[in-house]
């Protein structure tokens, strides 16, 4: 690794962003957790079995 390269990573501060990455995924990770618990049983349902059924499915 060049100086200029151990230079610019050290200013940067890499550390603070793995830890915003972090937050930022369990953020996304609760909100489509709720938002997959909170759906009506039928939608799932019909999803579900999409990937199941043969004929060609048309948007409701």
């Amino acid at each position: 690794m060049t100086n200029m390269t151990k230079a610019v990573i050290t200013l940067v501060d890499i550390s603070q962003w793995s830890q915003i990455a972090l937050l930022i995924f369990i953020g996304v990770f609760i909100a489509v957790s709720i938002r997959t618990l909170l759906l009506p049983r039928t939608q799932t349902g019909d999803q579900a079995r999409l990937v199941l059924d043969d004929e060609t499915s048309t948007p409701q």
